[in-house]
């Protein structure tokens, strides 16, 4: 009696078993036939073909901005409209997308909920653009952990922060307090910026252009390679350090090397300011670009 129940459980188990194995490989096979057709099933139930949506956000009780980029295309374009506005659009989906704008407390964030299921990924073409009001003067965060990102001059912004983790992104101005520029991998391009610095390269490139530096700069690179211009007139204590990796400059700097340690330091027109920057393994440079504008 004991084996029969034995035999009768398992044949139980193994019914079981199969039929969620052939649930599960028809869905497979649904969303595989998705993912080769760019197609994904409506609410009515008719087939749709890629996916496009546009919401909007006041930003008058918002202190700060936080854009997030997980793949594909991310432009950020200045606009005298009071309110922010986001727009995606994708050329195909094996399921729905949701692009997100919502305010948490005093952060207003934009992402896109791609969801997940087991073939997500796609090779579609993707695009996020985000209209920033010029009347917004608060924080702004920038992510882009997948793709290529370009974002129009920025000014009037008390902080903004620019994390890179892979792919590529470009600024073609900051205008702000304090400016930190991140990068994890790949390649991130800043140019005339005007503040304080604080930037950050774990692997991949960062290349930064000052136009006038009105704060304190700090440069760390772990691994990787940073190339950061600063007026030729900056005033500024200089310090750089390197553990192991290169430090060169076109600055009149005294320069000291102990085995792999190498130290440049020197006092710039009057030395206002502080310029330290630290390398473990990879490289740093500092150039002298045109005299400052103001």
């Amino acid at each position: 009696m004991k084996m029969r129940t034995i035999l009768i459980t398992l044949s139980c188990i193994f019914g079981v078993t199969l039929v969620a194995g052939g649930v599960c490989a028809a869905v497979a096979r649904d969303e595989i036939a998705a993912l080769i057709q760019g197609t994904y099933t409506a609410a009515d139930g008719h087939q749709v073909e890629g996916f496009q949506d546009r919401k909007s956000a006041p930003v008058y009780n918002v202190d700060k901005i936080k854009i997030t980029s997980n793949m594909g295309e991310l432009n950020v374009v200045l606009t005298d409209d009071t309110q922010l506005s986001a727009e995606y659009r994708q050329d195909g989906a094996s399921h729905k997308p949701e692009l997100m704008v919502e305010q948490k407390g005093d952060t207003l964030a934009i992402w896109v909920d791609e969801g997940f299921t087991w073939f997500s990924l796609g090779s579609w073409e993707r695009k996020l653009t985000v209209f920033l009001p010029r009347i917004f003067m608060e924080d702004l965060e920038i992510n882009v952990n997948a793709g290529n990102a370009k974002v129009e001059a920025l000014s009037g912004l008390d902080e903004v922060e620019m994390t890179l983790n892979a792919g590529s992104l470009i600024c073609d101005g900051v205008t702000a307090k304090e400016v930190g520029l991140q990068v994890n991998a790949g390649t991130l391009e800043a140019s005339n910026i005007r503040g304080s610095l604080d930037g950050c390269v774990n692997a991949g490139k960062l290349v930064a252009s000052l136009a006038d530096l009105t704060g304190d700069m700090e440069i760390d690179v772990s691994s990787g390679n940073a190339d950061i211009t600063v007026p030729s007139d900056v005033s500024a204590r200089v310090s750089l350090r390197a553990s192991a990796g290169g430090l060169s400059t076109d600055f009149p700097l005294s320069t000291s090397t102990e085995g792999s340690h190498k130290e440049m330091v020197g006092r710039l027109n009057g030395g206002r300011h502080q310029i330290e920057g630290k390398v473990s393994a990879g490289e740093l440079t500092l150039r002298q670009g045109p005299a400052s504008s103001n």
